[in-house]
C-alpha cells in the first residue's frame, strides 16, 4: 500500500471513530441534554414554610363536652395544646355559660365563635368528633406513661389500678378513655387528657398522619370545616413533623375551681390567646 492510501485509510477510521462523539456532543448542547445527577441520599423531600401549620378547635362530644385547643406549627417546631374543662365558664350576653352548656345549647359552632370572641382571634379549622372516635385513632400506640409525671392527678384511684407501681405503665386508647370517662370532677378530667395528649403525641407524631388523614376521609360522624382540599395540607403538615417532631406541650389554661365552674385566670386566657397567636 502507498503512503497516500495508508493516509487516506487512517483519517476515514480516524473520523469514523469521531464523528459519532462529535454529533452527540452537538446534539446534546442542542437540546438540553445534561448529565444525570446521582440521587443524593439524606435531603429531605419536603421543607417547611410559613404556611404549613394549623390551629384547630377539637371538641370531644363525650363524656361530657370538652374543647381543646391545637397548634401545629412545622416552621415554628411547635406542637401545643391547651384542654379546657367542660364547666369552664365563659363570658355570655347573660352573664357567663360553662363550655358545657354552650355547647348543648347551640353545638360547636357557637362553641367555636364563642371562644374566638373573647380570645379575638379565629381558629383555622375546628373538628367535633366522639372521644372513642380519637381514642380509636390512636389504638395502635401504648405509650408509656411515668408515674411522677402525671402530678396531681397520680392521686386519682383509678390511675394506681393501672399498676404502675410508682414507676412506668402503658395505656392503651382505649383504656385512656375510659380512665377520662370516670374521672370525679371536669378539671381532673382536663388534666388527665393533658397527660394522656402529651404521650400519645409524642409517641404517634412521627407517624401520625396515616391514621388521622384516614379518620378525615371515612364515614365516621364528624362534624368539621375540613375540606377535602384541606387535606392534603394536613398531611403534609403531619408528615413535616413527622420528619422533625418537636417537644409537645400540653396543659389545661391556669383557673381556679369555683361554685359556678373552672374560671380561667389572666394568665390562662393569655396563653390561650398566645396558642393562636402568629
Amino acid at each position: 500500500m502507498t503512503r497516500w492510501k495508508a493516509f487516506w485509510c487512517s483519517l476515514f477510521i480516524t473520523l469514523f471513530c469521531l464523528l459519532p462523539l462529535y454529533l452527540l456532543a452537538v446534539g446534546g448542547q442542542l437540546f438540553g441534554a445534561q448529565p444525570v445527577e446521582e440521587a443524593t441520599e439524606g435531603v429531605p423531600v419536603l421543607s417547611a414554610s410559613p404556611q404549613d401549620k394549623l390551629t384547630l378547635l377539637l371538641v370531644l362530644r363525650d363524656p361530657a363536652p370538652a374543647a381543646v385547643l391545637l397548634r401545629l406549627d412545622a416552621w415554628a417546631q411547635r406542637a401545643q395544646v391547651l384542654v379546657l374543662p367542660a364547666d369552664t365558664l365563659l363570658p355570655a350576653q347573660e352573664g357567663r355559660i360553662t363550655l358545657q352548656d354552650c355547647y348543648e345549647q347551640a353545638g360547636p359552632l357557637q362553641l367555636r365563635t364563642a371562644l374566638e370572641d373573647v380570645l379575638g382571634a379565629p381558629f383555622e379549622r375546628y373538628l367535633c368528633l366522639f372521644g372513642d372516635t380519637l381514642a380509636e385513632t390512636f389504638g395502635e400506640y401504648a405509650p408509656v406513661m411515668n408515674w411522677h409525671e402525671l402530678g396531681s392527678i397520680r392521686d386519682l384511684a383509678l390511675l394506681r389500678r393501672l399498676a404502675f407501681n410508682g414507676g412506668e405503665g402503658a395505656i392503651a386508647g382505649s383504656t385512656a378513655a375510659a380512665l377520662v370517662r370516670q374521672c370525679e370532677s371536669p378539671s381532673a378530667a382536663a388534666q388527665l387528657r393533658a397527660a394522656l395528649y402529651r404521650a400519645f403525641l409524642t409517641e404517634g407524631l412521627p407517624t401520625l398522619h396515616g391514621p388521622v388523614v384516614e379518620l378525615l376521609r371515612s364515614d365516621e360522624d364528624l362534624l368539621t370545616d375540613i375540606t377535602a382540599v384541606d387535606i392534603y395540607g394536613v398531611e403534609r403538615l403531619l408528615k413535616l413533623l413527622a420528619a422533625a417532631p418537636p417537644a409537645v406541650e400540653c396543659a389545661v389554661p391556669e383557673g381556679i375551681v369555683t361554685a359556678d365552674g373552672w374560671q380561667l385566670t389572666d394568665a390562662g386566657w393569655q396563653a390561650m390567646r398566645d396558642l393562636l397567636a402568629d
